[in-house]
């Protein structure tokens, strides 16, 4: 009977070990995907900076195209009446 308990207890010495290798496996991974995961929310904080500059230089970009389309129209409309008044 001593040695059936002697048996049992090593076999689940054995258990426990591999339960607690599997605990330290756990809890190394859950550390990496928290760095990893901060990592992420750094990259995309700098991401959201570079897109927020884009969508303002564009914009101004924008801005500027219309703008100069209208100028342009303008300058056409008023080449277009003097050079009807220079015919007449």
């Amino acid at each position: 009977m001593n040695k059936d308990l002697e048996k049992r207890l090593t076999q689940i010495e054995v258990h426990l070990e591999g339960i607690s290798a599997h605990l330290e496996k756990s809890t190394t991974d859950t550390r990496l995907t928290l760095r990893n995961t901060d990592q992420i929310i750094v990259y995309l904080n700098k991401l959201r900076s570079y897109v927020e500059t884009a969508m303002k230089t564009l914009h101004q970009s924008f801005k500027m195209l219309t703008t100069g389309i209208l100028n342009l129209r303008e300058e056409t409309s008023e080449l277009a009446g003097t050079c009807v008044y220079d015919v007449v």
